[in-house]
């Protein structure tokens, strides 16, 4: 805050909470991917937040593509969805540029703009009834790969936490003090204020699992390269481990 507003004094923190409760398929939800037409063996990548240019939702889109390149090339039969929820009337650009971005990587049809949901802490509501809740009982990654210097906290991380869903992030500027070190394990991807652009090469896995039933199985850690709107370089590693574990 003192950043972004000089000379501000008197500031208080009031801690920002959530309830801890797995999120699960239940009778209220279980339409969730019927309504939006997600098949019910897919594997389902979820994304809420604000649609515009600093969310930074085309990595999402160039991970997906490369994800069902993999899970294609193994023979699984399945294939990956990416749910993203939020108000596409916001920043119509941005909607407009990651739908063309979805198409010219041949996953426009596995990329489902729901509109806004309601809250986490809602059961229901918004205007298609369902929540965010909702979408995480459904999905098998929560997704925050954000930009550097625009987050002040990261809500969707620890609504996933709460949850009991795994994600994926940046290592945006305060990720490491509200919750890398806590002690959470997950897929970080390194960024930096002057390289914001690329998602930098890292190495080594990390898993977790959380459902026994098996949509949420061990995602691995690996990444390289990749610029805003370019054709997906091989996010291989990532998607061989992923598919093979999950699929």
């Amino acid at each position: 805050m003192a950043e972004w507003v000089p000379g501000l004094q008197n500031i208080e923190v009031l801690q920002n909470t959530f309830t801890y409760a797995p999120a699960v398929v239940n009778e209220r939800n279980a339409d969730f991917r019927r309504r939006f037409g997600i098949p019910e063996n897919a594997f389902l990548i979820g994304r809420y937040t604000r649609i515009i240019p600093q969310k930074r939702i085309d990595r999402d889109i160039h991970l997906l593509a490369a994800v069902n390149i993999e899970l294609a090339a193994r023979g699984t039969g399945r294939s990956a969805y990416l749910v993203v929820a939020g108000d596409t009337g916001e920043c119509p650009a941005e909607h407009s540029s990651l739908s063309r971005l979805a198409g010219s990587l041949g996953v426009g049809d596995r990329v489902v703009f729901t509109g806004q949901l309601a809250p986490a802490a809602v059961s229901g509501g918004a205007n298609c009834g369902f929540s965010v809740r909702d979408l995480l009982a459904h999905a098998d990654l929560a997704s925050f790969l954000t930009s550097y210097d625009y987050e002040s906290y990261g809500n969707p991380i620890g609504e996933a936490i709460a949850s009991c869903v795994p994600y994926i992030t940046t290592r945006y500027k305060v990720y490491d003090a509200v919750y890398g070190d806590k002690g959470f394990q997950a897929l970080v991807l390194e960024i930096a204020a002057h390289k914001d652009q690329w998602l930098n090469s890292t190495t080594g896995s990390v898993g977790h699992t959380l459902r026994p039933a098996g949509r949420r199985g061990w995602f691995g850690k690996s990444a390289v390269p990749m610029r805003r709107n370019q054709p997906p370089p091989a996010w291989n590693g990532r998607c061989r481990l992923w598919a093979r574990r999950c699929g």
